[in-house]
């Protein structure tokens, strides 16, 4: 039993890093977006951009790095500006897929609850439900690195799904980790 539940939460550990990366996909594609997943990450991109904006990044690159005036700036930001708002809620989209998952198992696991503490054995399909629950994990996980790493190097990482969140809306970023995790 023992080797079979290390092997299924190694398991599930893969499934949900990859499905939580999916779910940043699918909020990519509802925006507009183009997404590449890798394991622990995604990578955005524009399916369409326009010729002009394109041409102005790249004529100018130095001037937008360092934030100085160029030809087209207006329009730039304003592209910039749009991907940015997009960008909220495709990094939302991770955190939120995650939730969802794990409520579900939490869910269906407390629907059942009566089968489960009456069974000698539990099935396939119940471990899975455990497992699946267990994706709520991210949350306090996230939380307690967040926390000792800043607490340890006296700087609290601005990284991550969460931070990112806050940050965006101008909260307190550990508002979402922290709340998340106490959920």
């Amino acid at each position: 039993l023992f080797l079979f539940l290390a092997l299924g939460f190694i398991v599930a550990t893969a499934a949900g890093t990859l499905s939580h990366e999916g779910g940043h996909y699918i909020a990519a594609r509802i925006m507009g977006y183009d997404g590449q997943i890798h394991y622990g990450s995604i990578s955005y991109s524009d399916r369409r951009p326009a010729p002009e904006i394109e041409r102005i990044a790249q004529t100018y690159r130095r001037e937008i790095i360092s934030g100085q005036d160029y030809p087209g700036k207006e329009q730039y930001d304003s592209y910039q500006a749009k991907f940015d708002k997009s960008l909220f809620w495709m990094t939302l989209g991770g955190p939120l897929q995650t939730m969802l998952f794990g409520t579900a198992g939490l869910l269906a696991l407390f629907r059942n609850r009566k089968k489960y503490t009456q069974a000698v054995r539990l099935s396939f399909g119940r471990w899975l439900l455990i497992f699946l629950s267990l994706f709520w994990l991210r949350q306090p996980a996230n939380c307690a690195v967040w926390l000792i790493s800043g607490f340890c190097s006296g700087h609290f990482s601005t990284h991550g799904d969460e931070i990112r969140l806050a940050l965006n809306l101008g909260l307190p970023q550990g508002l979402f980790t922290i709340g998340t995790a106490l959920a």
